[in-house]
């Protein structure tokens, strides 16, 4: 017997029946633009998946929270011996060191002696 394979509206369809899980066409493209969809196959140029993968997708992507203010760790990346609470990664980039300004420059300089100091 042959895998039944879904389009992507198809997918979503199923993921709403099945776990009740509600994506838009859009988001679910978005997720495997960037890596984090579910395993599809593309022929020629459609997107196809088995209800298998998507099965394994969610899986995948159920988390595991004992409390609300713990961050969600995905159930795949928790291990027997990971703390209770993992510290929080910040996404901001690191301050700019501070930069002193090549001249120093005072109220009553006028543009010639501003020239001179460059």
């Amino acid at each position: 017997m042959q895998t039944k394979h879904l389009t992507p509206e198809e997918a979503v369809n199923y993921l709403i029946r099945t776990y009740g899980i509600r994506y838009s066409p859009k988001y679910f493209a978005k997720l495997r633009h960037t890596g984090e969809g579910a395993e599809h196959v593309k022929f020629p140029a459609r997107v196809y998946y088995t209800p298998e993968q998507l099965d394994e997708w969610v899986k995948s992507r159920r988390q595991v929270r004992r409390t609300t203010s713990e961050p969600p760790i995905l159930q795949s990346q928790r291990k027997a011996e990971t703390p209770d609470v993992l510290p929080r990664q910040s996404n901001r980039k690191p301050a700019r060191p501070n930069k002193k300004p090549a001249v120093e420059l005072s109220r009553d300089m006028d543009v010639f002696e501003l020239l001179a100091k460059l």
